[in-house]
């Protein structure tokens, strides 16, 4: 079998620039699940508050933010390698519009966590209209240059 040539566009290196987005907000995540933790008194282990459990006021309603925030980094660690990878490979071909696509998605998923986190879960819809509808364009764009590449 004859190797798989593959040569990069220079403009590739947008696709990179993107994609250097998701570790920050990675990181973000994390830091504001461990702030609304920390803030509700939810010891580790336990991946969520017990909201039944009430204490005081103030901590109830952190105990509700930390859920949220800790829902919302549970969901970006679960899509954003498959969107990391539907951008690469869309980016192949495809350069500026997969760095666009992984930006826009980037962005929402940095504002998704900011409207989740704020305990009221309803919040985080506008941006997710953005996240999913960025997400779907990037798998649909990465089967299509696949499929492009083989035919």
């Amino acid at each position: 079998m004859a190797p798989l040539p593959i040569a990069l566009n220079g403009d590739f290196r947008y696709v990179l620039a993107a994609s250097a987005l998701l570790p920050a907000i990675g990181f973000f995540h994390s830091l504001n699940t461990l702030y609304w933790r920390a803030k509700s008194k939810t010891k580790f282990p336990l991946l969520f508050a017990d909201e039944t459990v009430k204490v005081d006021p103030k901590i109830d309603a952190a105990k509700k933010r930390f859920n949220c925030a800790q829902k919302a980094h549970l969901q970006f660690t679960e899509n954003v390698n498959l969107t990391l990878l539907a951008g690469w490979i869309t980016g192949v071909s495809y350069p500026k519009e997969a760095a666009g696509l992984i930006a826009v998605w980037a962005i929402s998923r940095f504002l998704y966590v900011l409207a989740y986190s704020t305990g009221e879960p309803n919040r985080r819809m506008p941006p997710n209209f953005f996240n999913i509808t960025s997400q779907v364009a990037l798998i649909a764009s990465a089967i299509f240059t696949s499929f492009k590449a083989i035919v």
